[in-house]
């Protein structure tokens, strides 16, 4: 990717910055090349250039990243995290300000539904006093008993960090580059960590106003963009719908179509349908061809076949219906299913109960 001057001014940037852009305009890239710069002004000794962002996945995208944008001898000068990880390594050590035992357990999701029981997702409401109920109950587990859900996390990091200024100081002297990857998906109290760090770090926030995939949660919306700036007052870098992943193709517009529910009615450059009368043909047979089109097509534009394909359904109904297809004989297809972890290990420790009774189903 060419450093243009758009781009350049945040490599001389040595304030807060807002870099926003669509998918595959360079984000995370351009931050990067940006985390090299700061190393190569010079960090002390134990510092390093914090990224952070929201999933496993995530992380392992900007590691790939890391391994074209980083030279070899910085890559440990990187420190690439989950929020969730990050907030883990501030409450495990200090928690105990915060009145916890200073032995921190983490209430695993499948324990934890276990303990809550069959409340639905749709009645976890302020109205329903079981839900409240169980709330009052997690925080007395993490207060007396040391055990924290996945939830408590940011709300307790954010308290953490508000009352010592000491644990700030810290985290600052060893991180003086911030770099936060889907800010926009940052719920209040994640956001209010990035916001007492910023006074001694320089924080660089990547946004993309279209892919807030979590704004179904609380305190995450349109806002926090606004937030950000009123906070920040930061450079903002707009890198509109600039596409390097797949240049020359309508790809990001056929997802911002989608996204918008516009009807062009004309085909998209690099977007194929494949129909098919499901009557004449089963599941199995559609996958197979449609898997054997697609790494043909991509063969015949790269010289090389693809290494993954992602098949996306509405429901995991479907997903297990198009896995029962691609196992089918006479040759399966390798593939793996993604699933609801919690639910599954939850299954397999009532399943681990039954064959043995004497040992307690909550560990």
């Amino acid at each position: 990717m060419e450093v243009c001057g758009l781009r350049q001014q945040l490599l001389d940037c040595k304030g807060h910055a807002l870099v926003i852009g669509g998918p595959g305009s360079g984000k995370t890239t351009i931050a990067l090349k940006k985390a090299v710069v700061r190393i190569n002004d010079g960090l002390e000794p134990g510092q390093s250039v914090l990224f952070l962002s929201f999933s496993r996945a995530a992380v392992a995208r900007v590691g790939e990243a890391t391994r074209l944008e980083v030279p070899k001898a910085q890559r440990g000068m990187l420190s690439m995290q989950t929020f969730h990880s990050f907030f883990w390594t501030l409450l495990s050590a200090h928690a105990y300000l915060l009145g916890a035992p200073k032995s921190l357990r983490i209430l695993l999701p499948q324990d934890e539904q276990a303990k809550y029981g069959t409340i639905k997702a749709k009645d976890r409401t302020e109205a329903n006093p079981e839900w409240q109920a169980w709330l009052q109950e997690r925080e007395r587990l993490f207060r007396e008993d040391g055990l924290i859900a996945f939830d408590l996390f940011p709300s307790n990091a954010a308290q953490l960090l508000e009352r010592s200024s000491h644990v700030r100081r810290l985290i600052t002297q060893r991180h003086p580059l911030i770099i936060v990857d889907e800010a926009q998906d940052t719920n209040e109290h994640a956001w209010r960590c990035i916001e007492l760090l910023a006074p001694a770090a320089q924080v660089i926030c990547l946004a993309d106003l279209e892919q807030q995939i979590f704004d179904h949660l609380p305190g995450i919306g349109p806002e926090r963009i606004v937030a950000i700036k009123k906070s920040l007052n930061p450079l903002e870098i707009d890198l509109g719908a600039q596409n390097h992943r797949s240049g020359g193709t309508e790809i990001a517009t056929f997802g911002q179509d989608i996204l918008l529910g516009n009807v062009r009615g004309s085909p998209y450059i690099g977007i194929s349908a494949f129909a098919y009368n499901p009557k004449l043909r089963t599941l199995s047979a559609v996958m197979r061809m449609s898997i054997g089109m697609l790494q043909r097509a991509i063969r015949k534009t790269t010289g090389k076949y693809g290494k993954n394909v992602a098949i996306l359904t509405h429901s995991g109904a479907s997903a297990a219906k198009i896995s029962g297809a691609l196992n089918a004989e006479p040759k399966p297809v390798r593939h793996k299913l993604a699933f609801d972890e919690a639910e599954a290990m939850l299954t397999a420790r009532f399943a681990a109960f039954l064959l043995n009774p004497s040992e307690t189903l909550i560990g």
